[in-house]
């Protein structure tokens, strides 16, 4: 799936309202975690299930179980996005649309939802971030930059059975959706390694980073780790009071 193509087109604005997913909805989507700038819901879709006509501010589609739905706009047009067996990570601009999956496996999505923006902004056509920087998140090279806009910037990590990472920076408020769950430790520069922990396929994340901090990461499980990282890159400039409804 060419996602450059599919961006491009959804950061056009949407003129019609309608309600919102989790009140046409609420058997669909659960809410992960809110905070008056962002909202984390996670869209469950298991066959023959459809949601009502609803609207969306622009937001970041990650996917996690993929299968075929349609889409159904407010002037009654549909389509049906072509099936992905590994989706990249999507952003859209504000829409409506009805939803429903037409195929023989449940679909699941995680969607970080922007409440205070209009439009998502121009697509960077590389990262603002030099790799030069021995630190750099981008220099390590198990993470590997997808997109950005001036609100966020997407990395997606991806540590083999055993590996270790470089040491790396992270200095953005950040959510963390795992793909692909593994049996993983941590050490900050200058401490000691925590004990290995179980994140689960699917699991999802809120990390708020007060100051940069350098770290490494450890895969001790058998399993590649996939984690893909939304980082907020105006936090500092729009730093809002949060309330965790479900953090993983």
């Amino acid at each position: 799936m060419n996602w450059f193509r599919c961006v491009a087109f959804a950061l056009l604005p949407c003129c019609v309202q309608a309600q919102d997913l989790l009140q046409v909805s609420p058997a669909i989507a659960k809410v992960e975690y809110e905070d008056a700038r962002i909202r984390v819901i996670r869209a469950h879709y298991e066959p023959g299930a459809s949601s009502a006509m609803h609207s969306h501010p622009p937001r970041i589609v990650i996917g996690l179980q993929s299968g075929t739905l349609r889409l159904t706009k407010p002037d009654g047009s549909s389509f049906v996005p072509p099936a992905d067996p590994q989706p990249p990570p999507l952003a859209f601009g504000a829409e409506t649309h009805a939803v429903a999956n037409i195929g023989t496996s449940p679909v699941e999505n995680i969607e970080i939802e922007f409440r205070q923006q209009a439009v998502l902004g121009s697509l960077r056509t590389t990262p603002s971030e030099s790799s030069a920087d021995p630190d750099s998140l981008l220099h390590e090279p198990f993470h590997h930059w997808v997109m950005e806009t001036p609100w966020f910037r997407v990395v997606d990590a991806r540590i083999p059975p055993g590996g270790t990472t470089q040491w790396h920076r992270h200095s953005h408020t950040n959510i963390g959706v795992r793909i692909q769950g593994s049996r993983i430790a941590s050490q900050k520069q200058g401490g000691e390694w925590s004990q290995p922990q179980e994140l689960p396929t699917g699991a999802v994340t809120f990390e708020k980073v007060e100051a940069p901090f350098v770290h490494r990461v450890k895969n001790s499980g058998s399993v590649e780790y996939h984690v893909v990282l939304v980082e907020l890159l105006d936090e500092d400039r729009k730093a809002q009071p949060m309330t965790t409804q479900d953090s993983k």
